[in-house]
């Protein structure tokens, strides 16, 4: 008996780690994100002032930087089916003579998928990886 207790706490086990982790809330707030990359390009050179960051709250907020300017909004997502959507975004009106920030804010618009990989916060558009984000240092 004790043998097919721990034969099928072992199964248990196995199976569930065997599935798809849900990415927690955590991962999302305690880490400043970088950009790394935006619609494939991983130069970034663009952004020659600041590189893009980002900062998720446990109350939906979201903050950052976008190059030039701050923004702020709200965000609002499902962890355990990777969607995310930004709403209610702002930002200050800083003149940025060469920083491609709305393409930043553009592409934010447009992610309606998010996934952790390693140390990396990949923001989609469904399949398409639209933004790559690592933590900052």
């Amino acid at each position: 008996m004790k043998r097919l207790a721990f034969f099928i706490l072992i199964i248990t086990f196995l199976i569930s780690c065997s599935g798809t982790k849900e990415m927690s809330k955590a991962i999302l707030t305690e880490t400043t994100w970088q950009l790394k990359s935006l619609n494939g390009d991983a130069e970034l050179s663009g952004f020659s002032k600041k590189i893009p960051h980002i900062n998720f709250t446990e109350d939906d907020r979201v903050s950052g930087n976008t190059g030039c300017n701050s923004f702020n909004g709200a965000y609002s997502n499902s962890t355990n089916k990777g969607t995310i959507v930004f709403s209610r975004m702002v930002s200050t009106k800083m003149y940025c003579d060469g920083v491609p920030e709305s393409e930043f804010l553009g592409a934010l618009n447009q992610v309606n998928t998010i996934k952790k990989s390693k140390d990396e916060l990949i923001f989609l558009d469904n399949d398409k990886t639209i933004m790559v984000f690592v933590p900052k240092e």
